[in-house]
């Protein structure tokens, strides 16, 4: 056992931290910018962002969401996290983290959210996150997410869901607005019928 920014790691979780790490060395990921900003209060993010506590300060950071089974946090004591476990393989099923996730980002000031690599799972959540909250469809969000870091790579499985997602989204949007029309309409006549009884009863 051995204990990392106040947190106790086994042996397990040491070999696949310093896995991930020469991973990303081997891809040269750490040369690209390990921490973009999409929107005024959203940051995407790899591995080396994450342990980058003075980067986090300085982007005043203030909650981190972790997309990766075999990620954990830094720093638990100056943000809070929370944590979603996945891998990044065309077999994991991510559709039933959206609501979580992006209710964490909800109550965010400002939320970094990080994989290994910053390029498919955390993207997949903003994209979700970007559809659900700011009336963007599929394409909109990646693009938006596309300008800012270039390397995004989300596989192909998470973009199928991510498009089913899209058209839960436009469901729930359209059955919202039907819900709408139709109490205006009921109100409307209710007011209709209680304006004719007061000049029927007015008349008598």
């Amino acid at each position: 056992m051995k204990k990392i920014n106040n947190i106790i790691l086994c042996e397990k979780c040491l070999t696949t931290e310093n896995f991930i790490l020469n991973e990303l060395e081997n891809d040269r990921i750490h040369l690209d910018k390990s921490i973009v900003q999409i929107t005024d209060k959203i940051f995407l993010g790899n591995y080396y962002g994450a342990r980058d506590y003075n980067l986090l300060s300085d982007l005043k950071i203030t909650n981190i969401l972790i997309c990766g089974n075999n990620l954990f946090p830094h720093f638990p004591d100056s943000f809070k996290y929370y944590k979603l476990h996945l891998d990044d393989s065309s077999s994991q099923s991510i559709a039933e983290f959206f609501e979580e996730s992006n209710k964490f980002i909800d109550q965010s000031e400002r939320v970094l959210i990080h994989c290994a690599a910053g390029r498919c799972r955390s993207v997949s959540f903003i994209i979700a996150y970007l559809m659900r909250n700011e009336n963007c469809n599929f394409y909109q969000a990646y693009k938006l997410i596309k300008m800012k870091k270039s390397n995004i790579f989300p596989n192909d499985n998470f973009i199928k869901q991510l498009k089913l997602y899209e058209k839960y989204i436009n469901i729930m949007k359209k059955t919202f607005k039907y819900l709408i029309i139709n109490f205006i309409f009921i109100i409307n006549i209710i007011s209709i019928l209680f304006v004719s009884s007061n000049i029927f009863y007015c008349s008598i």
